[in-house]
C-alpha cells in the first residue's frame, strides 16, 4: 500500500486496509510512503508521485473512486472520509483469502450525487435565480455572497451568478441593514 505518510486521510485508509487483511485473512500488507522504491503490484491511496493520479476537482462531499491501471489501483476521494471509503469499497468487494482480486480494468466511481435533487424557489427551479447584493457591498455582505453560493452548489449542483444590483425577477436579494436596539 503506497501512501503520502504526511497525508493524514491516507494514513488511516492504509490503517484500515492493514488491519482488515490481518483480521479477516491473516495477510500482512506493507505500507510505504510515494517515496520509497516502486514496486509492479501496488494500491496507491491518495496523490502521490506515482505518475497515475485520480481527477479529484469535480467529486463532492464523500465520494471517490477506484481504478485499475496495470497492475496498479488508485484509490482517491473528495475528502478524507471519501479516500477512506474507496478503501473500504475496495476491501469489501476485491479481497478473499488469496488476497486483492481486482480485474485489470476495474473502475469504479462512486457518485451518488448532490443531497438535494431538486430545489425551488416559489416553484422556480434554483438554477433560474441570481444572487444580488449592494454596489458598495461589505466585506461581511461579499462573504455572505460566496457561502451561499458555494452552499448552493453542494447541495443541488446549481453555480448561481452574483451581481450588484436591488431588483429582478429571479432573484436572491442581500440587503445590508443596520438596526438601532432602543435602550441600548
Amino acid at each position: 500500500v503506497v501512501i503520502d505518510k504526511e497525508n493524514s486521510g491516507a494514513v488511516d485508509a492504509a490503517e484500515r486496509m492493514t488491519w482488515q487483511m490481518k483480521d479477516k485473512y491473516g495477510i500482512d500488507l506493507e505500507v510505504i510512503d510515494h517515496k520509497e522504491k516502486a514496486y509492479v503490484k501496488e494500491i496507491v491511496l491518495g496523490k502521490t508521485n506515482r505518475g497515475e493520479n485520480i481527477d479529484t476537482s469535480k467529486m463532492i462531499l464523500d465520494e471517490y473512486e477506484i481504478k485499475t491501471v496495470g497492475e496498479k489501483v488508485f484509490i482517491d476521494g473528495a475528502s478524507d472520509d471519501g479516500l477512506y471509503g474507496g478503501a473500504v469499497k475496495l476491501l469489501n468487494t476485491c479481497t478473499d483469502e488469496n488476497g486483492f482480486n481486482i480485474a485489470k480494468d476495474y473502475a469504479y466511481k462512486d457518485s451518488s450525487g448532490y443531497p438535494i435533487e431538486k430545489l425551488t424557489i416559489n416553484g422556480n427551479d434554483i438554477s433560474k435565480y441570481t444572487i444580488l447584493y449592494p454596489e458598495n457591498a461589505s466585506e461581511k455582505t461579499m462573504t455572505g455572497v460566496s457561502e451561499l453560493q458555494k452552499y448552493i452548489e453542494m447541495s443541488c449542483g446549481a453555480k448561481l451568478p452574483a451581481k450588484v444590483g436591488s431588483d429582478g425577477e429571479y432573484a436572491i436579494i442581500l440587503e445590508e441593514k443596520t438596526i438601532v436596539v432602543e435602550g441600548s
